[in-house]
């Protein structure tokens, strides 16, 4: 059952734990039990509380997922448990969980509050069922429960507290309160705590930015289940909505299919379009919105046939480039103040690349900051598939009308052996290389490049 040695107490509170694990008694005259203070133990089946316990901090027992039953003293007047939940003397509040809780978690009858962290980190936890009755979900409440599949607030729910749901990605939430007030904080950073929100009783306009994506994903999946369940004149808001934000919702559409086919429905995604968003389903190996999307371009397009790619080929031949169109699903580009364009962002998937010399009628003389690099943050799974590819990247050749290379252009291209600099650039930016540990700089004799490469103790051939 472990010794007093396991455990570190400062005042009354059990600050840690530093046991073995197994079933563990927490020493009498513990008032508290300090925040995260079993902390990754994961070989932590069972803990018995003395008496003397009357608080449990925040995320006390995070990833401690074996951990089934927390006992609480029979005489405590605070606390009693039931199953795997402590819950307070008289049953109105589910204090907490214990995290190796796994399938469906049936909340007792007569509970009104589940308090502030109280399932927090359960990411066993498939199902929540909270009978009517319960009113309050207390500050993150349900964070991190990665596993939960749905969830339905009854209509008793009239308040949610911070980050409720943050770090959930919960597929499906569904409220029944026409008056809750559905702050932005509720669903964590970006809204990222749930993924379909079925909210019929509350007004579009009234829900958070952040959390409209997700509530129009809800909003077409309920079109397909029950046409007529939402009032004509939030359809109205919603439907518009999805018009004008069309583009930011390409990528929940993928994952969501119900937006998928209704953006197509709605002929809301245009041929230019296709292509790019077609790639990204394919990469990622969604089959559904795969096929969807290659029906759509059947039907809505015309399939490409044979003599259209020829004669796209040729021009491609002809010109020394590709056109317009299809620049853009490998390039991002600006212009720059001299009219000639900055190529800011390189998305294709090749490892040996060959940067275009002219887009359209004006050519390519500088290469942007980051344009291939990796030294950049962002949550897009898209961006990070990005950053996988330029750390493959094997080869590039710039034109000769790159006059340009900006700072951190290459920045952790771990894998580039050769870059093909003309003997036209007479500028590049500190860190440009930085973190390509195989790379050789192929240049004209005499030239800039040559220069910077042995001043800044680069490889390189020039001839």
């Amino acid at each position: 059952m472990g010794s007093n040695s396991d455990f570190v107490i400062e005042n009354g509170v059990l600050t840690k734990y530093t046991g073995p694990g197994g079933e563990v008694a927490i020493p009498a005259g513990v008032t508290e039990i300090g925040e995260r203070a079993f902390e990754g133990c994961a070989a932590l089946t069972e803990v018995v509380r003395p008496q003397t316990v009357r608080r449990i901090g925040p995320w006390a027992f995070y990833q401690c997922v074996h951990l089934t039953r927390i006992v609480c003293h029979e005489k405590s007047r605070s606390f009693r448990t039931e199953g795997p939940l402590v819950l307070s003397k008289r049953g109105a509040a589910v204090k907490c969980c214990a995290p190796g809780m796994t399938g469906v978690c049936e909340i007792p009858e007569g509970v009104h509050k589940i308090d502030a962290y109280a399932f927090a980190g359960c990411f066993q936890l498939t199902g929540l069922r909270l009978p009517e009755g319960v009113r309050s979900l207390e500050e993150e409440a349900l964070a991190a429960c990665t596993g939960l599949k749905e969830l339905t607030l009854p209509e008793s729910v009239a308040f949610l507290g911070p980050n409720v749901f943050a770090d959930c990605g919960l597929p499906r939430l569904n409220i029944r309160n026409a008056n809750l007030f559905l702050d932005g904080s509720v669903f964590g950073p970006q809204g990222a705590g749930v993924r379909c929100l079925v909210a019929e009783k509350l007004s579009f306009k009234s829900l958070p930015a952040s959390v409209k994506p997700a509530a129009v994903c809800g909003f077409t999946e309920r079109r397909e289940e029950a046409p007529d369940s939402y009032d004509p004149a939030e359809q109205a808001a919603y439907e518009a909505y999805i018009k004008n934000q069309r583009r930011r919702l390409f990528r929940p559409a993928l994952e969501h299919l119900p937006l998928l086919r209704y953006l197509m429905e709605k002929h809301l995604i245009s041929k230019d379009e296709l292509p790019n968003l077609l790639e990204e389903a394919v990469r990622e190996n969604m089959v559904e919105a795969s096929a969807l999307l290659l029906e759509y371009q059947n039907r809505a397009f015309g399939a490409e046939t044979p003599e259209t790619m020829l004669k796209r080929d040729m021009r491609a031949l002809e010109t020394g480039s590709l056109p317009v169109g299809e620049l853009r699903k490998i390039w991002s580009y600006r212009k720059r103040e001299d009219g000639t364009w900055m190529i800011t962002s390189y998305k294709g998937w090749d490892q040996i690349v060959q940067v275009p010399a002219k887009i359209g009628r004006s050519v390519v003389t500088a290469i942007g900051e980051n344009a291939f690099g990796t030294a950049w943050e962002t949550e897009s799974r898209l961006y990070e598939e990005y950053r996988r590819t330029r750390e493959r990247l094997v080869q590039v050749e710039l034109p000769e009308t790159i006059q340009v290379i900006h700072s951190q252009a290459f920045d952790g291209c771990f894998s580039l052996e050769r870059l093909i600099v003309p003997g036209s650039v007479t500028e590049i930016g500190k860190w440009a290389f930085d973190d390509c540990p195989k790379l050789t700089i192929y240049t004209t004799a005499g030239s800039y490049a040559e220069q910077y490469a042995k001043e800044h103790n680069i490889r390189f051939e020039a001839e």
